[in-house]
């Protein structure tokens, strides 16, 4: 079971900031100039990381419908992904954010989807078949053909299980590297990259086989794929987190320890290491965004974007309506926030409205075009 521990919020007066973080103001300028993917006149490499999280992943699907209200899209030039994150990435890429997000709350949040009970006929907890078969393949498909056009690359991160397991110069065994997957041919290739990615250990089944791999989730090896966009150059790294701010990430826990390591140790050695550190890993990471987004240091420059400090945590097989809806609300208001429009929120449906909760326009303007 997760824990996590959430510090009471204190009300601190805000700090004076002359300028937008250079992240939210590379952003800025490319919408203002029009710039679109494969025509930049800048020399930028603007990368979105996109965290998961299972249930989780409602935040960071309310956080990329908040950047498509916004009309950012346009704006990356590529989007890493994390199981749950990486299908919020997938639906934005397709011009799709909402539909994305709002299937946590309107057609997964069931025992269809997720059930304990079939643990004890061992079966998988989480359906990730029904997932990416029925629900995304059919119920509330990706627009493959929007997908590809819209020119931004999308890489997905999974966790190879057949890895061998490396040992470093003091002897000690090395985690193992999360797998890069893109270049997708069709619908169907992009749904095994997004089912390889979200494939969990014992709640989600056996390893996913895909493109003659077989994987399980990223977040074994890399639940928050920043270190995938900063060794592939990116000069300006966007990060959407599902934990809200101020929370203490979880540790290695008593399940953990019992069930679910040994099982992936036995499955796969590679892995083992990796699954027994990702906890204090994950932790290591959380704080280099945070530190990174304070210093405001680069290139490579890095902005990490969390809820509210109030916000509830999202356990992973959360199926509760009015929480998740919340959550997804609340990773849309943060990206809001970020980009300079406070002043909106998010309603049940994911579109903006104004204080009074009557819909409003936060599509970020362009420059005017100068006549010849």
């Amino acid at each position: 079971m997760e824990q996590y521990q959430q510090r009471q919020a204190v009300t601190v007066e805000p700090a004076v900031v002359a300028e937008p973080h250079p992240v939210v103001a590379a952003l800025l300028e490319r919408v203002q100039s029009g710039s679109r993917p494969g025509a930049r006149t800048d020399a930028h490499r603007i990368a979105l990381v996109v965290e998961g999280g299972a249930m989780r992943g409602v935040i960071s699907g309310g956080m990329v419908a908040g950047l498509e209200a916004l009309g950012l899209r346009d704006a990356f030039d590529v989007v890493y992904g994390s199981s749950a994150g990486a299908c919020a990435g997938a639906y934005f890429l397709a011009g799709q954010a909402r539909v994305g997000a709002r299937l946590y709350y309107e057609v997964v949040n069931n025992r269809r989807f997720i059930n304990p009970l079939h643990a004890l006929r061992r079966r998988a907890i989480v359906d990730l078949d029904h997932l990416f078969g029925q629900v995304l393949g059919q119920q509330l498909p990706i627009d493959f053909e929007t997908f590809q056009a819209s020119g931004v690359e999308m890489v997905i991160l999974a966790s190879h299980v057949d890895v061998k397991a490396g040992t470093g110069m003091d002897g000690a065994r090395t985690v193992a590297e999360a797998v890069r997957l893109s270049g997708f041919e069709d619908v169907n290739d992009l749904l095994g990259a997004l089912h390889a990615s979200s494939r969990m250990p014992i709640m989600g089944g056996a390893p996913f086989a895909y493109r003659g791999m077989r994987f399980w989730d990223a977040a074994i090896t890399q639940p928050v794929p920043i270190h995938a966009a900063l060794a592939d150059g990116c000069t300006h790294v966007l990060v959407l987190l599902t934990l809200p701010r101020d929370t203490r990430p979880g540790g290695f826990t008593l399940l953990d320890r019992l069930l679910v390591a040994p099982r992936v140790g036995k499955v796969s050695p590679g892995l083992n290491s990796s699954y027994r550190t990702r906890s204090a890993r994950y932790r290591e990471t959380c704080q280099l965004i945070l530190t990174r987004s304070l210093e405001r240091d680069g290139p490579p420059f890095v902005e990490g974007v969390a809820a509210e400090a109030s916000t509830r945590v999202i356990g992973r097989t959360e199926i509760r309506t009015e929480r998740l809806v919340a959550a997804a609300r609340a990773g849309g208001n943060a990206v809001l926030s970020a980009f300079g429009r406070g002043d909106a929120s998010m309603n049940a449906q994911l579109l903006p409205v104004d204080a009074r909760g009557h819909p409003t326009l936060v599509r970020l303007a362009r420059a005017p075009r100068v006549a010849p």
